[in-house]
């Protein structure tokens, strides 16, 4: 059974990688597509994120890699869902009206 505490900490560092919009943006980007499916985030991406490929390689894909809800080619900075990204799913589920608001 997890402790307030643990299950805080968890939830805080799910929130934590969900704060920025380009991490955001990749994870609905991959709630859209079918579970294999791998998605181009750097020069060659359809979405619009404002990280530079530097930014994404170094700070946002490792944190969303931390968290395993996503796993990632760093060469050629192509992402598909990672082993927890059902974890996520229900975060970016409520977020998503009040961002859209």
């Amino acid at each position: 059974m997890e402790t307030p505490t643990a299950a805080g900490s968890g939830l805080d560092e799910r929130l934590r990688a969900l704060s920025h919009d380009d991490r955001r943006n990749i994870l609905y980007a991959l709630a859209d597509v079918d579970g294999e499916t791998t998605i181009p985030v750097g020069e060659s991406s359809h979405l619009e994120l404002d990280a530079t490929p530097a930014e994404l390689h170094h700070r946002h894909l490792p944190m969303l890699a931390e968290q395993e809800f996503v796993s990632w080619n760093a060469d050629s900075l192509v992402v598909a869902r990672g082993r927890q990204f059902h974890e996520v799913v229900p975060l970016l589920d409520r977020l998503e009206p009040a961002l859209d608001g």
